[in-house]
């Protein structure tokens, strides 16, 4: 999910109270078998050095960023109940008064969570916010004809996961099992097994197809008349 914000620059403020302001997200769905989101901030925050006043008592470099999780999709309002959302990260941005990019990582616990950007006296600029999580793909390796389902990544490290021969192809050897890293990339050196294709098929870029019926095979040398 991907969201464009508008920007705030609650500075040069001194009178009572510091600036509060709060930006929600939706409720956001978690697929299930998600253990772990990305959640990647592109904005801009001015320093407040380069404000002659230095932006007043309350100006801030930084702001920062929490999460709600819940089985049902609620948005509690921060300003009345911030104790249910928990702390995910005070932004440090690499430098000041560009635009940078940063990405945390958020442990899911629940089905919906819901974002809270918390600004007490910057100036930022949000231009979006981005939802990912890792995935495996649905993969066909060639050599040893084996079909690799797409699959959520695991948090952490690596899992097993069961996989099938191709269409028409039948298990030969060893185990059609192999590893889905957090990253998204299956480590096909994990793989011990193949398949092959059933007598008069022959592999034919990861599919079985029939051999050609001009095709004869003596001493198995094939031969095309």
């Amino acid at each position: 999910d991907e969201a464009d914000i508008l920007p705030t620059c609650d500075i040069s403020l001194d009178s009572f109270p510091q600036p509060n302001n709060w930006l929600r997200s939706d409720p956001i769905e978690v697929h299930s078998g998600v253990k772990t989101v990305l959640v990647t901030i592109e904005y801009k925050t001015n320093n407040c050095s380069s404000y002659s006043d230095k932006g007043g008592k309350y100006c801030k470099n930084y702001f920062h960023l929490y999460e709600h999780q819940s089985w049902q999709p609620t948005s509690p309002d921060p300003l009345a109940n911030n104790a249910t959302y928990h702390k995910i990260a005070k932004t440090a941005a690499p430098a000041l008064g560009i635009k940078v990019i940063q990405t945390f990582r958020v442990d899911v616990k629940r089905k919906y969570i819901v974002l809270a950007f918390n600004d007490r006296g910057s100036c930022s600029v949000f231009f979006s916010v981005t939802v990912s999580y890792y995935v495996c793909p649905r993969l066909t390796l060639i050599s040893s004809l084996v079909l690799l389902p797409q699959t959520v990544a695991p948090a952490n490290n690596s899992k097993p996961v069961e996989v099938n021969c191709v269409t028409a192809a039948f298990h030969e050897q060893g185990t059609l099992s192999l590893d889905c890293q957090s990253d998204g990339v299956w480590n096909i050196s994990s793989l011990n097994g193949s398949c092959i294709c059933p007598e008069g098929m022959e592999n034919a870029g990861g599919k079985c197809e029939g051999i050609p019926r001009n095709m004869i095979n003596l001493n198995n040398v094939a031969v095309r008349f």
